[in-house]
């Protein structure tokens, strides 16, 4: 029978995270006055959120790219990681682990990294946007390639 203490000891981790995410929403304090009525409904507010990201070019090239990255990359690369893992890396679970985590390092540098970067001219966005979505696409055949966790 495997040792199961470090699976047992992630969920307490887990389960104390939630814990600690409770609390805090416990202590937010709403101002009530400003909702209610004269606000508008929720999907008023999904209608006009959506008609100002189609009124502005850059925003609409920025939503139409993240949804074809998450559509054509995100679901084949979660599903792989997982089956390159079990498969091919002779660490199994641990690989698999290994490599989400440095997947959430680089989604939260790619939150990060934009706010320090000085402002691009929009062609030079258009450029970056497609060069990272390019790496983005040979990295995952490069998966492909792999039977080594490093």
């Amino acid at each position: 029978m495997p040792d199961l203490k470090g699976i047992g000891l992630t969920i307490v981790f887990d389960a104390l995270t939630y814990l600690v995410s409770a609390i805090t929403l416990w202590f937010m304090k709403i101002d009530h006055t400003q909702t209610g009525a004269g606000q508008p409904g929720l999907l008023e507010s999904i209608k006009e959120g959506i008609r100002f990201v189609l009124k502005g070019p850059a925003l609409r090239l920025v939503y139409i790219l993240v949804a074809a990255v998450n559509l054509i990359f995100v679901g084949p690369l979660l599903v792989g990681i997982s089956v390159l893992g079990d498969t091919r890396l002779p660490q199994g679970a641990a690989a698999f682990a290994m490599i989400m985590s440095v997947y959430g390092g680089g989604n939260l540098a790619g939150i990060l990294l934009p706010g320090m970067l000085p402002r691009f001219k929009p062609q030079a966005m258009t450029v970056l946007l497609v060069g990272l979505i390019a790496a983005f696409g040979a990295t995952l055949v490069l998966f492909a390639f792999c039977f080594s966790l490093w």
